[in-house]
């Protein structure tokens, strides 16, 4: 385990408390204040807890939590979370929420199983992408954009948790934010099918218009993209097809030149046959009348050729 690492578990040195509902964690000004200009405002005597060195961030997730110092100390974060099993969550939790679209991290206990059994990646992504456009950590926000990207394309539209996740990024970022609605809306167009006739998707699509507006953008460009791959693909079958074409054509041609090769050949054998036979003929017919010798192969082609004239 890296030194940092080593520092945030040991709490070694620490000068700062975090607290989320009940559970708390011992950090470094220098580290957290020193990434994040929010965390540095938060740090002065106006925002802690009765000057006690406290920060409260009861509005979001402990895992949450969690992923976000592991990041501030080693620069990345994992799906694994070191909360522990019986860490106390209030009631009132939901009621100590900010309301601006910002702070909308926790949406019911439902989701922190889903995230940490691993089948919602991409609202985890989203999560933290949440977490570093509050605080103002740009290099979190890309390394989630990141992960978000590869997970989202990873599990595509036909997860269960999946309006879940639609909601969640239309809720949590500003509308001039596009990092994560812009793979939202490519991936919405890619399964607008499917999940137009889900009653949960409706429901998200009347209540946030603008899911309803870039899932129609999204099937657009994605009717557009298989437009374009059906020209591609027939332009590259026709082609094909003249190249065999052509093939077949350059192959007829040769073929028929052998078989003319071959109608020469055996021509001449037959000619070559009937001389053969001729001459036998003459030779015995020369032993018996003394005649002459029989007519060469040349003389008898020449003597066929006359008589076929």
């Amino acid at each position: 385990m890296p030194d940092m690492l080593q520092m945030l578990e040991s709490g070694d040195f620490s000068d700062l408390t975090t607290k989320c509902r009940g559970y708390e964690r011992r950090v470094h000004r220098v580290i957290v204040c020193g990434q994040s200009l929010v965390f540095k405002a938060m740090c002065s005597r106006l925002f802690l807890k009765a000057s006690s060195g406290v920060i409260d961030l009861s509005d979001h997730h402990t895992t949450d939590l969690d992923r976000l110092l592991d990041y501030l100390y080693s620069g990345s974060y994992s799906g694994a979370s070191i909360e522990p099993a019986s860490a106390p969550v209030p009631s009132n939790a939901k009621n100590s929420q900010e309301t601006t679209p910002f702070a909308e991290v926790n949406k019911s206990d439902h989701d922190l199983r889903v995230d940490e059994e691993g089948r919602s990646s991409p609202l985890r992504h989203a999560r933290m992408y949440a977490i570093g456009d509050r605080y103002d950590i740009v290099h979190l926000k890309d390394l989630a954009k990141s992960k978000f990207f590869k997970a989202i394309y990873r599990e595509g539209p036909g997860t269960d948790t999946f309006p879940e996740l639609i909601e969640y990024v239309y809720t949590s970022t500003p509308d001039c934010d596009r990092a994560l609605r812009d793979p939202m809306q490519e991936i919405c167009g890619m399964g607008a099918d499917y999940l137009t006739v889900r009653q949960d998707v409706i429901d998200i699509m009347l209540d946030v218009p603008t899911v309803a507006v870039d899932m129609c953008k999204g099937l657009l460009a994605w009717t557009e993209w298989k437009a374009r791959s059906e020209r591609d693909h027939l332009k590259r079958l026709q082609s094909e097809h003249s190249e065999e074409k052509l093939k077949l054509e350059h192959s007829v041609a040769r073929n028929t030149h052998r078989m003319r090769n071959v109608e020469a050949k055996l021509e001449k054998c037959q000619v070559l046959v009937r001389w053969l036979q001729n001459r036998g003929h003459r030779g015995r017919a020369s032993t018996l009348s003394a005649r002459t010798d029989p007519l060469t192969f040349t003389e008898y082609i020449d003597r066929q050729a006359a008589r076929s004239n």
